[in-house]
């Protein structure tokens, strides 16, 4: 199993990335995580809604991490709509912004296609999840003030619990920004 979910990690990192916002010193702020993905051709960069309405609460500059460095997102970012009572009731809290040709460059390689991402969770397959938690990513080399953030992965096979389901359905389902890939193509 430990095989299966190193594999996965390793074909599935490049396209995972850190989501920074400016201070209000330039320095960057590690508030999240996205994915790279390539749908039918077109670039896309995908987050959570909640990270696009922090930013522009925030009214800061959001920054994606790049080939060695921050890359300003200078795209339109497309979100879920906000149901009432915020994003905590937002079930799918999506953000999807179409890169540009610039933006490309720097971004370098580690696009996935829709392809590569499950869409049908199958009991007692082996599951991946790759992000950057925030909780997990606040730390700051005062001596170079660039950010050290790291890529978290956690493995498990999924079971259904019917009850569970029930109760993420009927409340919103929470959010995430880490990326669920399957390793059964893999093996």
């Amino acid at each position: 199993m430990n095989d299966l979910a190193e594999r996965a990690a390793a074909r599935f990192l490049k396209a995972v990335r850190p989501i920074f916002a400016a201070t209000r010193k330039g320095e960057p702020d590690h508030i999240g995580s996205s994915i790279l993905l390539d749908i039918r051709g077109v670039k896309v960069l995908l987050t959570a809604a909640h990270i696009v309405d922090q930013n522009e609460a925030m009214d800061s500059t959001l920054y994606v991490g790049g080939e060695g460095r921050p890359v300003k997102i200078e795209a339109e970012f497309f979100l879920t709509a906000k149901p009432a009572g915020g994003r905590n009731n937002d079930q799918y809290d999506f953000a999807a912004a179409q890169l540009p040709a610039k933006m490309l460059d720097e971004l370098g390689d580690g696009f996935v296609s829709e392809g590569d991402i499950t869409t049908q969770v199958q009991p007692g397959h082996l599951y991946t999840a790759l992000g950057f938690p925030n909780s997990q990513n606040k730390n700051l080399d005062r001596k170079t003030s660039k950010m050290v953030v790291q890529a978290v992965r956690y493995s498990s096979t999924s079971r259904f619990n019917d009850a569970i389901a029930k109760r993420l359905s009927s409340q919103g389902g929470g959010s995430t920004t880490s990326s669920l890939v399957t390793t059964s193509t893999l093996g």
